[in-house]
């Protein structure tokens, strides 16, 4: 379920606007290849093992001890790293622009065609910048913490209480707004160009997300499922007789996800995500 592209390979990539992140000191081992920015949760295989980081130019890169952006951290600005204080122990990271990294305070930046979204009021506090239009589910550390959005001229988003467009909604328009009466409720939002439709779009990683599930746990024992998802690092919990859910955060977002087993067989019958 690892949103991030692994490649086991040695060599650094000369050239190439991305970070990389490899699982032993002086750019070898296993590597992960980072090239968008944004949070990201280590994959399993991974955790606890990163030992040396390539930063390009134009990127900073905080790295965390925990999931979530918990516990120590570090931060790492272009150049090469070996992780003498930090090795073996980082489980999650953010990456950000240069743009970003020089405006300590997340003070909105002038003239960018994005909405940008704050956990707290007045455009400050941590950020999410959205460059496209669509759905998208906000991931689980921003979860419920939306205070204040820039929504540049051309657009208009809508926020959403819950994930998937349910829940109560609010609209915005081009503007600077403090989410007085919405304030840490969000959960998800869609970013349209004013004049598309307004029929809210499905979220298209939902469908794909609940296939990839089903092809991996469908036909199983529960309790075999349950051992598999704990070994991973999830926490899976009884949610009612018969189904059992564990929440799942990739770079589209934040799901929950529950698996309907036979109280009989204990076979997993099918999957809902949302």
């Amino acid at each position: 379920m690892s949103s991030v592209v692994f490649a086991r390979v040695g060599a650094i990539t000369p050239g190439q606007k991305e970070v990389q992140l490899y699982d032993d000191l002086n750019y070898r081992g296993d590597r992960i290849i980072v090239d968008k920015t944004g949070y990201y949760a280590f994959p399993r295989y991974f955790d606890n093992r990163l030992s040396s980081v390539v930063v390009p130019k134009g990127l900073e890169v905080t790295l965390f001890e925990h999931y979530d952006r918990g516990g120590r951290s570090i931060v790492l600005r272009a150049g090469r790293h070996n992780l003498s204080d930090f090795n073996d122990i980082v489980s999650s990271m953010v990456v950000r622009n240069a743009d970003e990294v020089n405006n300590p305070d997340n003070e909105p930046i002038p003239g960018r065609r994005e909405v940008q979204f704050y956990d707290d009021m007045s455009f400050r506090g941590d950020r999410i910048v959205v460059d496209k239009t669509g759905y998208f589910a906000f991931p689980r550390y921003f979860d419920n913490r939306l205070s204040s959005v820039i929504v540049p001229k051309g657009y208009e988003i809508t926020l959403f209480e819950n994930y998937n467009q349910r829940g109560n909604s609010l609209v915005l328009r081009p503007g600077r707004h403090n989410l007085s009466n919405f304030n840490d409720m969000a959960s998800s939002v869609v970013v349209r160009r004013i004049g598309e439709d307004s029929s809210n779009p499905s979220n298209p990683q939902t469908s794909l997300l609940k296939e990839r599930i089903e092809r991996q746990f469908v036909g199983r024992r529960i309790e075999q499922v349950i051992s598999q998802l704990r070994f991973a690092g999830y926490r899976p919990f009884v949610n009612g007789q018969g189904q059992v859910a564990f929440d799942l955060t990739n770079l589209d977002g934040s799901y929950r996800v529950m698996l309907n087993y036979n109280p009989q067989s204990k076979l997993v019958e099918s999957v809902d995500v949302r």
